[in-house]
């Protein structure tokens, strides 16, 4: 570039010369900095301001690159060194080429693929796309690089390919954990936030990741599942139903009458009718006549515990107790209030009668 060469020609010391080129590109990095940064002011644009805002160091950094490989122009260097330093140069620009997919594709990502992400509930699943892409993007460029400087990549990718091939069956579990995390983040069987049972372990998803995922239980232990267990074993999604199905027994006294009877079951609709965390629906009847009893079952449904609900219940478990500790003290008052006894039990007392065998020849 002229601008480089007529700065050097004002300086005779190559060194000079060198120095004045590496401040020109220094100059010159700044300045496209500062109109990226115009532009990310100046733009509405979510990914235009994303662009301009993270390639600023990028633009600063060719700035000074460019500036020193004008500046070994003022020296004097041989033709096999410098054809070492070209190539260096050419791997540099690949690299930096590289750099700049990544950085947009990362403002592609954050203005568009998040804000996607949360709306599907997809966030995971999006952070290890970002991942992905990045480690492609960068080999992609590595290698080109590699090409474009005379190393003969397809023998390096030959050996990879052995090499790999033996990594593979060395980690098969990794392999297979990885797998089962591509299911799960593509099936979507369940999501952070979810209540999950597998192989024996009931709590909330707390992360998914590419090789393990995390799961918080009722007592606050931390599980680390491998991911290959969602693809060997049967996952329960609890969270998919909209309530949580409870059962009651209750018994009144032998002697409790068919009106009784009736006030208690209509009591108890009534009852779950008006609480709002129990599901409209239930089932109330006489299931069984028993000696000193009459039973009456009752099959009622607990809303699922939702986030937002946290001041009032911190979790599903609070929640199921509040909620059937309510009903139970409802039911309980209904039936004090109405003089309808509950069953109590009974235990039956058999006496003996001792003759006495006084006098008994035997």
């Amino acid at each position: 570039m002229e601008i480089f060469e007529q700065i050097s020609a004002q300086f005779s010391s190559p060194i000079a010369q060198f120095a004045a080129a590496a401040g020109v590109g220094a100059v010159l990095g700044l300045f496209a900095a500062a109109v990226l940064k115009l532009i990310e002011s100046r733009s509405s644009r979510p990914v235009v301001q994303e662009i301009a805002k993270r390639t600023r160091s990028l633009a600063f950094v060719i700035g000074i690159i460019v500036g020193l490989r004008f500046g070994l122009n003022a020296f004097e260097i041989e033709e096999a060194t410098l054809a070492q330093l070209q190539n260096g140069f050419t791997l540099a620009i690949f690299l930096l080429a590289t750099w700049a997919a990544n950085l947009i594709y990362d403002s592609f990502h954050e203005a568009i693929l998040v804000p996607w992400g949360q709306r599907k509930d997809n966030s995971t699943l999006i952070q290890v796309g970002q991942t992905i892409a990045h480690v492609l993007l960068w080999l992609l460029g590595g290698i080109s690089g590699l090409n474009s400087t005379g190393y003969d990549v397809t023998s390096v990718l030959a050996g990879l390919g052995i090499g790999g091939l033996a990594f593979a069956l060395a980690a098969q579990d990794t392999v297979a954990n990885i797998f089962g995390g591509v299911v799960v983040l593509t099936q979507s069987p369940f999501r952070v936030g979810d209540k999950i049972e597998v192989n024996g372990i009931t709590g909330w998803v707390n992360s998914i990741g590419i090789r393990s995922t995390v799961i918080d239980t009722w007592k606050g232990y931390k599980v680390t599942m491998p991911n290959k267990v969602f693809t060997d074993s049967h996952v329960i999604n609890i969270d998919t139903r909209t309530e949580y199905w409870e059962n009651m027994q209750l018994k009144l006294r032998h002697d409790a009458t068919t009106e009784q009877i009736q006030t208690t079951t209509e009591m108890i609709y009534a009852i779950i009718a008006d609480n709002e965390n129990l599901f409209s629906k239930a089932w109330v009847g006489v299931c069984n006549i028993g000696e000193g009893f009459v039973e009456i079952e009752v099959w009622y449904g607990t809303l699922v515990w939702k986030p937002e609900e946290s001041e009032k219940y911190f979790n599903f478990y609070a929640k199921q107790l509040g909620v059937k500790h309510d009903f139970h003290m409802s039911v309980l008052r209904g039936l004090e209030a109405a003089g309808i006894p509950l069953a109590t039990p009974i235990q039956g007392i058999f006496l003996h009668e001792q003759r006495s065998t006084a006098g008994s020849r035997f």
